[in-house]
Formats: structure tokens, sequence, C-alpha cells
């Protein structure tokens, strides 16, 4: 049977079984109007005389030999493709939706769309709370570490350098002044025996620093130390980049002393060290 585009009138060639008893929808393979056709509607067209293809011209009848040159063949018309018949079922359930229903519930996903959604990353409240506390806890130690640097570089002298490198300097103790290692030597005063440690502070650094006091020391030949005492240098200051000596002198020093120390001190380290050493010589009482 022959169906008619109501749209742009194209005409198809279509089996009359594919509409069916009540018809169906198609779509117009050239407009892509849709439309929906029955049977009634397509005896209706098939009862018209079917398209012919374009009549060729007819030569007038010579009115003298020769007899006319045959005429080329006609053109041949396209023939029109039958539409695609589509889901009737879905266009049923369109028809009979009122238009204030809801709408149709979505498809559920398949067992496969549903394990690539939970392999998927997701960012939880929990992981940005890791983040933060992670935050806090590096500004703290940062924190922590450039307050209490003085602190630090008393207990490990060597990270002075990092401090300094940074352009925090720690200002510990003696900062920037190095003390060069003693000499010792002894002379006789009649029945006592003096020990004289000399030695030079240099200023390692580009401004003047005040000396603290130091703390002498004389050890054995196993590294104890046996006579313990502070002084001071003579001069107060050093200068950028200058030496001061310094000098000081143990009268009878204990036996076997042969080792000198000089170091950095403050007079309340030096009393507590005093007050420790007189309580380890106390006599315990009965």
């Amino acid at each position: 049977m022959i169906i008619s585009c109501p749209n742009c009138t194209t005409r198809f060639n279509l089996d009359a079984e594919l509409l069916g008893e009540t018809g169906r929808n198609v779509k117009c393979a050239k407009c892509a109007h849709r439309w929906f056709a029955t049977p009634a509607a397509g005896n209706a067209v098939a009862a018209s005389p079917p398209l012919s293809p374009a009549a060729a011209p007819v030569a007038p009848p010579p009115a003298a030999p020769p007899p006319p040159a045959a005429p080329p063949p006609p053109a041949e018309k396209p023939r029109p493709v039958a539409p695609e018949p589509e889901d009737k079922s879905q266009d049923r359930e369109d028809e009979e939706r009122p238009a204030d229903s809801p709408p149709s519930p979505l498809p559920i996903p398949s067992e496969e769309d549903i394990a690539r959604f939970q392999l998927r990353p997701t960012t939880t409240k929990s992981t940005i709370i890791w983040w933060v506390v992670l935050f806090a806890v590096i500004v703290a130690l940062v924190t922590g570490t450039v307050f209490f640097r003085r602190d630090i570089a008393a207990l490990y002298p060597p990270s002075n350098r990092l401090f300094l490198a940074i352009g925090l300097p720690t200002d510990t103790l003696g900062y920037g002044l190095k003390i060069h290692d003693p000499k010792m030597s002894q002379r006789s005063e009649g029945e006592n025996r003096i020990l004289v440690i000399t030695g030079e502070i240099e200023n390692e650094t580009g401004d003047v620093i005040d000396v603290p006091l130091l703390r002498g020391a004389v050890k054995n030949a196993r590294g104890r130390e046996l006579f313990v005492w502070s002084f001071k240098t003579k001069e107060p200051r050093v200068l950028a980049g200058e030496k001061t000596p310094y000098e000081t002198e143990v009268r009878n020093p204990p036996p076997g002393a042969s080792q000198p120390s000089i170091t950095f001190t403050r007079e309340s380290e030096m009393l507590a060290e005093k007050k420790r050493a007189m309580k380890a010589t106390a006599k315990p009482k009965k």
C-alpha cells in the first residue's frame, strides 16, 4: 500500500501488515514528520492513481524524411524510502498520559553503572577535617621551632647555622663568639702550685657582642671534671671580627688535673652547680 506524508506530501510504499489493524506512528524519511497512519488512510491513498514517471516528450511527425531521432530515455524518479516504524507502545503511553501527570521515573541503573559510581573518589567531611588538623600541626611545629629556637640551639649547637641561614638567629648564650682551645701552663709560688689557663675569644659576626661569664674546669685523663670555677675577661665586649684574650688561674688544683675546659655560663647556673656540689660532698648525718 502507498501512504503519503501530510507535511511534505511524499509518498511511500509500505507493507500493510506493518500498520496492523489499528495503525501505528510512523516518521517521514524525508522531512522527519511523525503522524499516526491507519490502514484506512493507506487504502484511500492506494485508491488514487499511482504516480507514474514523467512522460517523455514525443517529437512531432516529420514533414519529410529522414525519420526523427529516437528520444532520450526518461529520467528515473528516485523511489521514496519507506518510513521507519516506531515503537507503538511508547507512543500510546505518551498519548494516553495526561498533561498534568508526573513524569515517568528514571530507569534503574545497571550493575556496571552502580559499580562505576561506587569506585568514583568522593571528598568527605572527614577528609577535610584531617587536612585541617594536619595543617594546624605543621603550623604549631613551625611556630614552636621559631619561639623556642634558643632552647633548641642550646641543646643542639649545630642548629645555630640552620637558624642563621634562614635569617632567625638564636641569640643564645655566647652566640657569635668562638672560644679557641685554651692553653695551660703552671708555676710555683713557694709551696703553692698554680695552673695558668689562657686563650682567645673571637667575634665571628658583624656586630659588637658582650662577653658572657666564663666557666672554667679542669679534668683528669678520663675526662672527669675535678674542679670548676667562673671568671670574666678584662674586656667586657668584643668588636666585630676581633679577638679578646682571657686568662685565669687555679691555685693548688686537685691531683691529676691535666685538661682545661672553658665555656660560657650564667651566674644562676654557677650558683646551682655549687649547691649540687655541696650536697654531694656533705657528710650524711648518723
